[in-house]
């Protein structure tokens, strides 16, 4: 029997904490991934301020031993931050949850090279143009719909 590749794997969520759905997924996909023997690292967005809410989605990680950090996605100083945190990584995958954190990771990783990018999509409505360039990037290897609807928005139908 062959050993399983233990896998780098970066979890990108656009929440700020663990209250709503689509975070609360993506903890628990990085605890099965982390159970599996991958090496998982979480981040999330952050306001200015670090608030007790934020605290306790630290405890709820890093009593699990998974690793995280907090970037303001939208702060140009956090994307050139988080670009030094890439280079200095050697991730598998980079999985982003919603296009905040997909946004995000394109502007860090602009002229490098990612091994594998992918990101999910949960909502069924029509794509802007701004929201286009990012599902559509020669980075992006794989976009997960959520659901049919999501999918069909996705292809055109």
């Amino acid at each position: 029997m062959t050993e399983k590749r233990k896998l780098n794997i970066l979890q990108i969520l656009s929440h700020k904490n663990m209250e709503r759905g689509g975070a609360v997924q993506g903890y628990l996909l990085s605890l099965g991934l982390k159970k599996m023997g991958h090496n998982v690292k979480m981040i999330f967005n952050r306001g200015s301020e670090l608030e007790e809410r934020d605290i306790k989605t630290l405890k709820c990680v890093e009593d699990n031993g998974i690793e995280y950090n907090f970037f303001r996605m939208d702060s140009w100083l956090d994307v050139l931050s988080f670009r030094k945190m890439l280079k200095e990584n050697n991730y598998d995958v980079i999985h982003t949850h919603r296009d905040i954190a997909l946004r995000f990771v394109l502007r860090a990783s602009m002229g490098m090279n990612l091994n594998s990018l992918f990101t999910n999509r949960g909502n069924n409505y029509r794509l802007k143009k701004k929201e286009r360039k990012l599902y559509f990037s020669r980075k992006l290897d794989r976009i997960f719909a959520v659901a049919g609807a999501g999918k069909d928005v996705l292809v055109g139908r």
